[in-house]
């Protein structure tokens, strides 16, 4: 999730020589990985990713061009072509690497299939950033959309149920042996104890934190003003609870009262809910719920109208 700590986490094991943090990416994911094992046609989905390159904020540092990327190096599947293009942006910027991390919101709804799919092929592993959902929002509600002047949420609802969403996923990939939870706070807290894990279940060298590495600047302009800190070592621990003093009170009754189950799971003990002025409360609630339900049904149509499109695509190919 936005602000969760990932780029912090994609920058320390970026210091290993065996790893390359790729910039965000996640229209790659979007456009290959719905129908992954399908067959790649350069016709119809080469002028998509072009188009891309040049217009998507996020792609346009990859610095990537169809001329230089022999997109079918792994296979001829979409999946293929995908992996096809992370590693020649591992090849011009960190060719000794042997482990590439790709960092995306959406690769929940991708991961079962691709693991799957694709297990003799490729070792897919996950790692997965868990944190406090008060934490979460209280960060968004204070930081601006890289190039926008919208803020990441302004509704403690809609991201009470993203993150509830977030967890049921990560609850059913707890399990498997390729995925590995990482709790944000002590990620924070004992930086070197949680790498040094990361590290024995990636199996790679040791990680040196005092390595300066270039995650930083291969960040768009726009994106280093929110990242701004990410290079700092020991990490800020203030952030953990800067939440506390930082919602209001009906912010924190509301993220409670629709978290409460799965932040007592993940040991995150809820504060106890207020008692007075509950009118207010119930009323701001419902104008919360009611922008949430009108943003999701938006999404919905959005994402409805896109998988459409790639579908006749797909089988028009």
């Amino acid at each position: 999730m936005n602000r969760s700590g990932s780029t912090f986490l994609a920058n320390v094991i970026d210091k290993s020589n065996d790893i390359l943090s790729c910039p965000e990416g996640d229209i790659l994911l979007n456009i290959l990985c719905l129908y992954p094992n399908s067959i790649f046609n350069e016709k119809y989905y080469i002028p998509i990713l072009e188009k891309e390159y040049r217009s998507n904020l996020k792609l346009k540092y990859w610095n990537l061009h169809k001329l230089d990327i022999n997109y079918t190096l792994f296979g001829i599947t979409c999946f293929d072509v995908f992996v096809s293009i992370i590693f020649h942006y591992k090849q011009k910027v960190k060719p000794g690497a042997s482990n590439i991390v790709f960092k995306a919101e959406s690769i929940f709804q991708y991961y079962n299939k691709l693991n799957h799919t694709f297990i003799s092929k490729y070792k897919i592993i996950l790692l997965v950033l868990i944190r406090d959902i008060r934490g979460i929002y209280e960060s968004q509600k204070r930081t601006k959309f890289p190039g926008s002047n919208k803020y990441m949420s302004k509704n403690p609802v809609r991201t009470a149920l993203f993150w509830n969403k977030f967890i049921k996923n990560v609850f059913e990939l707890a399990h498997n042996k390729n995925v590995f939870l990482i709790k944000f706070e002590e990620m924070i807290l004992q930086t070197e104890l949680i790498i040094d894990n990361i590290k024995n279940f990636l199996k790679i060298e040791r990680i040196d934190f005092n390595v300066q590495n270039d995650v930083y600047e291969r960040l768009p302009e726009s994106h280093k003003r929110i990242h701004n800190k990410i290079n700092i070592y020991p990490p800020d621990i203030t952030i953990i609870d800067k939440w506390v003093n930082n919602l209001k009170k009906h912010e924190i009754f509301i993220l409670n009262f629709f978290c409460r189950r799965n932040l007592s799971i993940l040991k995150y003990y809820p504060i106890s809910f207020i008692k007075k002025k509950r009118l207010i409360i119930l009323l701001m609630l419902a104008l919360y719920m009611f922008e949430a339900i009108f943003v999701k049904l938006n999404k919905y149509l959005v994402y409805k109208l896109k998988t459409l499109y790639f579908k006749k695509l797909y089988f028009y190919i």
